[in-house]
């Protein structure tokens, strides 16, 4: 039996974001804001093309796009037992509109930035090449005995871009939004979100071309992946069922995104390249990318980043999952199922972001975003188990009927991983608040004091030997961390601790007339997290208090190791108490509801 269809799909994009609109404070401590101190930094971005703050203004990313395919698939009887399905798919993706075009950047800021950076291709009013993919794919179904069907596939599947990202580059294009962006400005918080600093407020002379721009690599492809999947269905006894699958994932492309706003001046003696440079024998001040060395000062009207959106190259990601499911449908009302899996993911980049800038910028890395590397997913799975039992009991003639239900989830916790309190690498525009560089787990007292200083907190002084008597028995205590002394710790490696939870259900019906004519009132009781009531530290579901990553060593700066003319960080060790990543936040609403028992009485009539 063959098949043949076409899909086609015509979209007209509209996104006005203007990020840091209202203007955003960063502030290093929470009492630089109460005593209204001078931010660390501002920043704020605004149309180009009018003077509109908020709604209605005319800096928006406007584009068309189109997405249509074609598809040809059969499916052939072989025998009584085995029956395939293969096809072929032709899918076409383009963009209709290009981005506005900065002539600055193409003539002044693309040469220079090529020295430092590839550049994937990527230049202002530039969209990607369009796109022909072919998808290939062929499943299967065998009927191997009476109670056992196998089955399984293998095919290139193709994916779409939110359009989203892509529009980034048809917004932040250099000519419809600018900005400012300064470290440690002379200026103190207001709170009228429609009377925020002006470039002329801060000294700053915004022109056009300005602000944050986004760039698409030449070639740049919409995601697709490798799939290939085994599994079977046995049944067997009396209504008893097993389930099994595998999957497995590949990609073949990968979105990735760069920012080539500065480069790389110096080393730190850990190896890392660093986007500070050294004055002599004093550290010195990030320094964006400068476009015209003959111009007095740093010529690059660009505040914010400039990005690109491009496809991994190398180590790209791949997922797999593994399920077992008992499935028993017993007499006399009972019954229970329980599901076994296991699955893990390894990507780039999540995706996680509807912002360019952000999609690069909350990535955990040891040698700066530009530099990742294949690392285990946020959404990883796991292990994970679920299972449930239920007995229905009717009495009455079965006029009423009462099932009691148990369901049970236990599951590995979350990944994450262990960063400094602050920037290693400086990368996000010389920003010293950023926790993403990845920690570099010391051996020994000796290796820990190379970068440790002692400080003073609340009148007591701290030795480094103190600090590492702490930090050692945090280490040890740390399965994953002990075993990476003298290493680097890997994105997302660490896990947190697995969580047990039971809810239950109470429901009792009420069966009226028979036939066409029945009719049921069913009252239900649901008790969510039933462990949490049973004992206040049961059912207790973690989080980090970095969402996805956990401080555990501070960054305290930079000194000048003069005999080598690198870096040498300072470290310190604050976390004296020895607080585990494992932490419940009461503040975050998800985990509020989680981690704590909940009732809920429900009235259903059915008719």
């Amino acid at each position: 039996m063959i098949k043949f269809g076409v899909d086609a799909e015509y979209s007209r994009s509209y996104n006005l974001f203007v990020r840091d609109n209202y203007g955003t404070y960063t502030y290093n401590f929470v009492n630089h804001w109460l005593q209204d101190l001078r931010p660390a930094q501002y920043t704020r971005s605004f149309s180009l093309v009018d003077k509109v703050v908020g709604d209605g203004s005319e800096a928006a990313a406007k584009f068309n796009s189109v997405r249509a395919a074609v598809f040809l698939a059969d499916q052939w009887q072989v025998s009584d037992k085995l029956e395939l399905n293969y096809g072929v798919r032709l899918d076409y993706f383009d963009f209709l509109s290009t981005p506005n075009v900065d002539p600055y950047f193409n003539a002044t800021a693309l040469p220079v930035l090529s020295r430092f950076w590839d550049m994937k291709g990527a230049r202002s009013g530039q969209k990607p090449d369009a796109q022909l993919h072919f998808s290939p794919r062929i499943g299967f179904t065998y009927d191997a005995e009476k109670g056992l069907k196998v089955r399984g596939g293998l095919g290139v599947f193709t994916g779409r871009l939110p359009l989203v990202w892509p529009g980034g580059a048809f917004n932040n294009t250099g000519v419809n939004v600018g900005g400012v962006a300064l470290n440690n400005p002379n200026i103190t918080f207001r709170a009228d979100p429609f009377n925020q600093y002006q470039p002329s407020d801060l000294g700053v002379t915004v022109a056009t071309p300005s602000g944050q721009i986004d760039l698409m690599a030449k070639d740049l492809k919409v995601p697709k992946v490798l799939k290939a999947s085994l599994g079977f269905d046995k049944s067997f006894g009396k209504g008893w069922k097993i389930t099994s699958d595998l999957l497995f994932q590949s990609h073949l492309n990968e979105v990735v995104y760069y920012n080539v706003f500065s480069n790389t001046k110096t080393k730190n003696d850990l190896g890392q390249d660093v986007f500070l440079p050294i004055n002599g024998t004093s550290v010195g001040s990030y320094v964006r990318t400068d476009f015209d060395a003959n111009a007095t000062g740093i010529q690059n009207p660009y505040s914010t980043g400039i990005f690109i959106i491009a496809n991994g190259e190398k180590n790209k990601g791949f997922s797999y999952n593994y399920t077992l499911m008992i499935d028993k449908s017993a007499g006399r009302g009972w019954n229970f199922n329980a599901t076994y899996g296991w699955g893990d993911s390894y990507t780039l980049f999540d995706g996680t972001s509807s912002q360019n800038n952000s999609q690069w910028r909350y990535v955990e890395a040891r040698n700066g975003r530009n530099n990742i590397t294949r690392s285990r997913s946020d959404f990883a799975q796991l292990h994970r188990v679920n299972a449930y039992v239920s007995k229905k009991v009717n009495w009455l003639n079965d006029m009423l009927g009462t099932t009691f239900t148990m369901f049970y989830n236990g599951q590995s916790g979350t990944p994450y991983s262990y960063v400094y309190s602050r920037s290693m690498i400086f990368d996000q525009n010389g920003a010293n608040g950023e926790s993403t560089d990845l920690i570099y787990v010391p051996r020994d007292l000796a290796d820990w004091s190379r970068f440790a200083e002692a400080y003073t907190t609340s009148g007591v002084t701290y030795s480094v030997a103190q600090q590492w008597d702490k930090l050692d028995a945090y280490i040890n205590n740390d399965k994953y961390l002990n075993k990476r002394r003298g290493q680097f710790v890997e994105r997302n490696a660490a896990i947190l601790p697995w969580s047990h939870v039971v809810d239950m259900r109470i429901q009792q019906d009420l069966n009226i007339g028979r036939g066409k004519n029945s009719q049921k009132v069913s009252l239900i009781f649901d008790m969510f997290n039933f462990t949490n009531f049973l004992n206040r530290s049961w059912g207790r579901v973690f989080v980090s208090p970095g969402v996805d990553a956990y401080s555990l060593i501070s960054m305290e700066g930079y000194r000048v190791n003069t005999a080598s003319n690198t870096l040498t960080p300072r470290f310190t060790y604050r976390n004296m108490s020895n607080n585990s990543a494992a932490d419940i936040l009461d503040i975050r609403g998800s985990n509020y509801l989680s981690t704590r028992w909940r009732g809920q009485f429900t009235v259903r009539y059915s008719f």
